[in-house]
């Protein structure tokens, strides 16, 4: 049976009897600015709107069918500011942060159960997300970029959990280390919200694009794909089919006769992942996190193709492409038993329009 901690019991007295709630921005004693909001222009997507008939999603997660199909257009997109909020006597509990009414979830596992406490620290800044405790996408797009903030206002702090298969290997390429703890009481803690792909994240991009490339030698590969790795196929199965590609196989041979190196994340280290995809021009794989693979590596001006299921269509990596000056396409699945299917005419179009894309117009 998991414990309950003082802190624990304070939080839960204060939000169900007494009705209070707080976040961490309400309970701060200093906020400021890192990077102000802004407005940046994007390049539109690159698809054929003959596919778009095949997306049946209305609803995925925390998204919509209406906003996904807006990230696709270029134009102007307005970006959040970076804000970092400092908070004072904040203890860590069963991967949560808690201060009052205030309860910050940092791991999604309710079966964490918390070790001794460990020695009080003085001042850190967060240098984890929920999202990026939970999805290895989210820890190289989100935690990465958000420890290079942290660590210019303090010692950097991440939750300790179970380790990401490639996450030790990536941490030494780019040279991302910091202070894990389980359950801590801080004196001072700074936690930023860095949703916003503005500058600030572009410069911290490229930065963790540099430290890669200084890294790992380029393999030589002109155009790659990702294939998802069994453990993370075996979890979506155990949730939903309808991310499975069905015709991996059939894709995969299509792509080797076209020249494509193919990068298995079951077999390869992560210096082995980033020299095969260091500086190639097209990345290709299903969507999903497993793509994170390629924002560091991929050339400066390269191209993202994903090879989209029409009843989960996604394109958060549309956003990080935007940001980092890389072009974005994919093409939609056909649904079927099981999955999904791609069409090889619809990949070999896409593909072309894409190397048009990046060496034409980089």
């Amino acid at each position: 049976m998991r414990s309950v901690s003082l802190t624990q019991l304070s939080y839960l007295m204060r939000r169900r009897l007494l009705r209070q709630s707080a976040t961490y921005a309400d309970l701060g004693t200093r906020h400021w600015v890192l990077h102000p909001q802004e407005t940046r222009t994007r390049r539109a997507a690159v698809y054929f709107a003959d596919e778009v008939p095949r997306i049946s999603t209305r609803n995925v997660g925390n998204t919509t069918y209406a906003y996904e199909m807006s990230r696709l257009q270029a134009g102007q997109t307005q970006h959040d500011a970076t804000v970092a909020h400092l908070l004072e006597n904040v203890a860590l509990v069963n991967g949560s942060l808690y201060k009052g009414a205030m309860r910050h979830c940092l791991v999604a596992s309710r079966a964490l159960i918390s070790p001794a406490r460990q020695d009080p620290i003085a001042s850190g800044a967060l240098a984890c997300t929920l999202y990026g405790n939970t999805f290895f996408g989210h820890w190289m797009s989100d935690d990465l970029t958000l420890h290079l903030a942290s660590e210019s206002l303090a010692a950097p702090i991440a939750v300790d959990r179970p380790l990401y298969h490639h996450e030790p290997d990536y941490r030494d390429l780019m040279r991302i280390h910091g202070r894990k703890v389980a359950q801590v009481r801080f004196g001072q803690l700074m936690i930023i919200d860095d949703i916003g792909q503005n500058t600030y994240k572009q410069q911290r991009y490229q930065q963790l694009r540099s430290r890669l490339r200084a890294s790992v030698a380029a393999a030589g590969n002109r155009l790659v794909y990702i294939r998802r790795g069994r453990t993370a196929a075996k979890s979506l199965s155990r949730r939903d089919d309808s991310r499975t590609l069905t015709n991996a196989d059939e894709v995969e041979a299509y792509l080797r006769s076209q020249g494509f190196a193919t990068v298995d994340l079951d077999r390869c280290s992560a210096p082995q992942v980033a020299a095969a995809i260091l500086d190639a021009v097209v990345v290709v794989g299903t969507e999903g996190s497993h793509m994170a693979h390629a924002l560091y590596a991929i050339r400066d001006h390269g191209a993202l193709c994903i090879l989209q299921p029409p009843d989960c269509f996604t394109n958060v990596f549309k956003d990080y492409a935007d940001c980092i000056g890389l072009w974005y396409g994919f093409t939609v699945g056909v649904r079927g038993a099981g999955g999904f299917s791609i069409q090889i005419r619809d990949l070999e179009r896409i593909i072309a329009k894409l190397i048009d894309s990046t060496e034409l117009r980089a």
